[in-house]
């Protein structure tokens, strides 16, 4: 006769059995830890699609802002207000360090003799005694132009200077790393050929808009081959005042100094057939155009630390 002793055994041997088939599909062992042998592709579809997407989630990058910090300044920068607004103080700061300082003119016939000829001519002076040459402007019943940058800067620039009576060329010298790039140099410079012949006043820096530093490029050469026009070298100097960190070290004279206004004499124009033939010959005039640039801007340093001037 069996006793339901005899039989619990059997019992508990099929129940183990039942656990082990199932966690061999679960990838696991009979006591419930992960089995050595269980390979990935063990893992029931759903578990392996969570755990592949837990991970994806886990190593992706975060998500870049869609609107940057830089393009919104930029933006700031480039709205009519604020560049109006440059403008106008860059203005008051021309007027104010004009008035409070005392200025000395030097080699001024040489000014007077340029004047006193039918010919439109050049005026060169370096891209860093900009600031204070308009407010030569009265000095000349002439129609003055000046070459500025097409960039936003240029025409900050330009409403500034624009009280004083100067009229103004848009231009900028090509980009070699941009070079399929549309400029306005061309019909600029024809502009300025143009004016010149009808005897106006151009105002060129020779080293602008980029550089490099106090080194004439051979374009203010073609300007006045193309013209027939002489170039005058002028700069300005003040006892006080601070070298900004830009490209040129931008000069900006602090008021109640002492000022120069120093001016060369007239460089004549090279012969005309060498403008387009010749890249030599204008590379060497324009050298020639830098030495005498730097030799009217030493000496208006010179004078300004050299002797107190009179008003």
């Amino acid at each position: 006769m069996t006793t339901n002793a005899d039989r619990a055994p059997r019992v508990g041997a099929s129940d183990r059995s039942a656990r082990g088939a199932k966690a061999r599909l679960e990838g696991a062992s009979p006591s419930g830890a992960v089995s050595p042998s269980a390979s990935p592709g063990d893992a029931p579809p759903g578990d392996a699609y969570k755990d592949t997407a837990l991970k994806s989630r886990q190593t992706a990058p975060p998500a870049r802002p869609s609107v940057r910090f830089g393009s919104i300044v930029k933006k700031i920068a480039a709205a009519p207000a604020v560049t109006t607004a440059a403008s106008a103080l860059i203005t008051a700061y021309i007027r104010l360090v004009h008035a409070t300082c005392r200025w000395r003119l030097i080699g001024w016939e040489n000014f007077e003799n340029a004047e006193a000829s039918e010919k439109g001519y050049i005026l060169v002076f370096w891209h860093d005694r900009l600031l204070m040459a308009p407010t030569r402007r009265p000095d000349s019943k002439r129609p003055v132009y000046m070459l500025i940058s097409s960039h936003r800067d240029g025409e900050i620039i330009a409403n500034a200077v624009k009280p004083f009576g100067i009229s103004f060329i848009r231009g900028s010298k090509a980009n070699a790393r941009k070079k399929f790039k549309e400029k306005s140099g061309a019909p600029a410079l024809m502009q300025m050929v143009a004016a010149l012949k009808e005897g106006a006043i151009v105002g060129v820096t020779p080293d602008g808009p980029r550089g490099p530093r106090r080194e004439a490029q051979a374009g203010v050469a073609k300007l006045s081959a193309m013209a027939g026009a002489p170039i005058l070298p002028a700069a300005y100097a003040t006892s006080r005042g601070r070298s900004l960190s830009t490209w040129d070290r931008f000069w900006v004279p602090w008021p109640f100094s002492r000022g120069v206004f120093s001016v060369g004499p007239a460089i004549d124009p090279p012969d005309a057939r060498d403008a387009f033939k010749d890249a030599q010959a204008m590379a060497g005039y324009a050298a020639t155009i830098g030495e005498a640039l730097q030799t009217v801007t030493d000496a208006a340093e010179d004078a300004v630390n050299r002797s107190p001037p009179s008003t």
